[in-house]
């Protein structure tokens, strides 16, 4: 007899939660917009603007290399197990080199890197030549451009990055060129990571995620009009393969 009060308190409950949720949400897109029109006015007074823009440069830049990723690294691994990850890690390899599979052991170091490496360098992880008088960010855009225009890419063109992580050099050329972009990668948070930002950049019908070994690639002959990778046949222990697997799915004169 009390099974269906409990049901309609736990119906209330989470109604009362959906609209107190809902309510918050409406507040703080409310109070996000009055603070960006108070912002925008208060940068356009002449002298009061000239301190408020100092101070926003100043401030370092969340989707970038910064000092403030440090703490927050802290704050969030504080009771992360890095010794036994690091075993996990060693003990991945030893199989790796036994076997010739470093697939598990390349899942299990960006399970806990992926996030580290975004926390600490932002989404662009890899190495571009630094152009003087460019930012950091300013020459990974300078790089993209470079990586488009070096594939070609076109809007027509189904494009394929293979050891992708999560998929940003792909996105990047994709939102460039227009091309459609797939990106390949194994570890599960790099995929659920993926999905996300594509979804965040507006590009769901034009980039996806897809889980694979670029050693065995989930897809047809001929499948794609360009392919590439970046930073990834060093985890290779078989290149003729790999090569092999991208020439494979490339199409005839692409």
């Amino acid at each position: 007899q009390q099974a269906p009060h409990t049901l309609r308190c736990c119906r209330w409950q989470s109604c009362l939660q959906s609209a107190m949720i809902q309510v918050a949400a409406d507040f703080g897109a409310t109070l996000a917009s009055v603070f960006a029109k108070g912002w925008a006015l208060a940068t356009s007074l002449p002298l009061v603007g000239a301190v408020l823009r100092k101070l926003q440069a100043a401030i370092p830049d969340v989707n970038d290399q910064n000092i403030l990723s440090f703490f927050a690294l802290l704050m969030r691994y504080r009771s992360f197990d890095f010794v036994a990850f690091m075993r996990s890690h060693r003990e991945a390899l030893k199989r790796g080199q036994e076997t010739g599979d470093f697939v598990p052991g390349v899942c299990n170091y960006y399970r806990l890197m992926a996030d580290i490496i975004t926390m600490s360098s932002g989404p662009f992880w890899h190495f571009v030549p630094m152009t003087q008088g460019l930012s950091r960010k300013e020459c990974h855009d300078q790089f993209h451009h470079r990586m488009a225009s070096y594939l070609s890419a076109r809007s027509e063109d189904k494009i394929l990055e293979f050891g992708c992580g999560f998929g940003e050099i792909g996105r990047q050329v994709a939102l460039i060129s227009g091309a459609s972009v797939t990106g390949l990668t194994m570890a599960d948070e790099e995929i659920a990571g993926g999905n996300e930002r594509i979804k965040k950049a507006g590009l769901e019908g034009r980039c996806a995620m897809v889980q694979g070994n670029y050693h065995k690639m989930p897809f047809e002959d001929e499948s794609f009009d360009k392919v590439f990778g970046v930073y990834t046949l060093k985890y290779s222990a078989d290149l003729t393969t790999a090569i092999g697997e991208m020439a494979r799915v490339l199409k005839p004169g692409g």
